[in-house]
């Protein structure tokens, strides 16, 4: 077994007849990892044996947005104090 350097998913990468034990992790790389990455949601990284992939991770990039903390809030006709800054 020669294993290649880690690589950016390709056409030419086979993925059928995967298998790292998890059902789920397996069904992701054959059904969704190229299309996937084609619409750019994730980037999947391979290890693979002549083409076949023998190994793989994905990054899926998120974005995080600042938030004004959430408003306080107390039961009907109570009243919370803020405090003066």
């Amino acid at each position: 077994m020669a294993l290649s350097a880690v690589e950016l998913l390709a056409e030419h990468h086979r993925v059928e007849g995967f298998d790292c034990g998890k059902p789920a992790l397996n069904a992701w790389l054959t059904g969704f990892a190229k299309s996937n990455q084609a619409r750019d949601f994730t980037r999947v990284l391979v290890v693979h044996d002549a083409g076949m992939v023998v190994g793989y991770y994905g990054i899926a990039p998120t974005v995080l947005q600042a938030m004004p903390p959430p408003v306080p809030s107390a039961p009907a006709g109570r009243r919370i104090p803020f405090p003066a800054s």
